[in-house]
């Protein structure tokens, strides 16, 4: 009967060896051990020799591997001790029996813990239907095409679905155009001040929002030190007017108190798509992903994506994209001209993953285990409270 146990820190290369036979030869865990420590062995969460990443073994080999990645749960204002789940894996001979769920409660036992697998296939859907998980409708992905480069996404879009016939996929990039504001106001580029964020602009989301603490600690680790890729942030602040209190300054009567502000935030990074002929990888694009989209207001989120399109457009991006669940945000996305995929009828064909280009859509769908109230609502309607983006999870990493 197989034993279960977190992996030591020094024991990386069996979990890698155990991925790259089980789960995917050459997967980005197997080749890159710093994204994997940043993953697992997260500080102030993981214990201070292992990694949060569970072995099964038996007779001394490694039959089964599930890692959990934690964060801590917000649902409007409260908040409880959580993880995402990943890359869990069997081998055939295991699957029968309790070696699967004697993984999973390394991330699961305590009644408060919050569990969500976040990118599940339809099979695997069954099975946390079956646990009697709640499974969600997948992660509504927003697009838009640079109104310049309509034809550099064509045929993005005809190198994915060659089956098209010739003009489908220009006149799907149309019906995908922006319509870029002209950037106006004041914006930064650096990650926000820790302390004016977390005390001005997530005390007040946090009363709003469900989903992982987005506070200033979140945002250095998931954005400024992630090990691979390179986010960059745009900040504009919403000033309310000063006010005129009693001076305490030598020589003055009064002074103007500091406005307080609230930041609306913006993250994204830029990537090239890649098209694979034989063994060669040939770049033939660059997009936008946009990952973190927290404006105070619609005005701001108009002024948020205007700086982002003149950053997309100074990089020779033919667009950008953006996986949200937020009523509100998404309306504010697309009143500030991005289109919702599902409300397209080819918007599956868009292809999500591009080292190397991949033709398959880009759905992704989660399930959570939320097992003591107070519960969220659940339906993802369009005034929906959760909001979770593609960089929660490990869903925006490497192929």
């Amino acid at each position: 009967m197989p034993t279960t146990r977190l992996l030591p820190l020094d024991q990386y290369p069996l979990a890698a060896d155990f991925l790259h036979r089980y789960w995917a030869p050459h997967h980005i865990y197997t080749r890159d051990k710093a994204l994997f420590d940043w993953t697992f062995h997260r500080e102030g969460f993981a214990g201070g020799d292992t990694y949060t990443f569970a072995v099964a073994e038996q007779d001394g080999e490694v039959v089964g591997v599930l890692g959990g990645i934690p964060f801590r749960f917000n649902d409007r204002g409260r908040e409880r001790p959580a993880f995402w789940l990943a890359n869990w894996k069997l081998r055939d001979e295991f699957r029968r029996g309790t070696t699967g769920l004697d993984l999973l409660n390394h991330f699961y036992a305590p009644l408060d813990q919050v569990t969500i697998s976040f990118g599940i296939n339809p099979i695997v859907a069954r099975l946390y239907n079956a646990m009697h998980w709640q499974v969600m409708e997948n992660i509504p992905r927003y697009f838009a095409v640079h109104p310049g480069r309509a034809d550099d996404f064509a045929r993005l879009l005809h190198l994915a679905n060659p089956a098209w016939p010739v003009g489908k996929g220009l006149t799907m990039a149309r019906a995908l155009l922006a319509q870029p504001a002209r950037a106006t106001s004041v914006a930064g580029f650096a990650p926000p001040d820790p302390a004016e964020w977390d005390q001005r602009s997530w005390a007040s989301l946090r009363q709003e929002l469900t989903g992982p603490v987005r506070d200033a600690a979140y945002l250095q680790w998931r954005y400024a030190a992630h090990p691979t890729f390179q986010y960059r942030f745009i900040q504009i602040a919403d000033s309310a007017a000063g006010v005129l209190t009693g001076g305490a300054c030598p020589g003055n009567a009064y002074q103007r108190e500091r406005p307080r502000q609230s930041i609306g935030l913006l993250v994204w990074r830029l990537e090239t798509i890649r098209h694979k002929v034989g063994d060669q990888l040939h770049d033939v694009a660059r997009i936008g992903r946009l990952v973190e989209f927290l404006p105070t207001s619609p005005q701001n989120a108009s002024h948020l994506l205007a700086h982002l399109w003149d950053s997309l457009d100074a990089a020779g991006a033919f667009g950008c994209d953006c996986y949200l669940y937020h009523g509100k945000l998404g309306k504010w996305l697309a009143d500030a001209g991005m289109h919702r995929l599902d409300d397209h009828p080819d918007g599956n064909a868009v292809p999500s993953r591009f080292q190397p280009l991949d033709a398959a859509g880009g759905q992704i769908r989660s399930a959570v285990s939320l097992r003591t109230p107070p519960f969220p609502a659940w339906p993802f309607s369009r005034d929906c409270n959760w909001y979770w983006t593609k960089s929660d999870s490990d869903q925006d990493r490497p192929n």
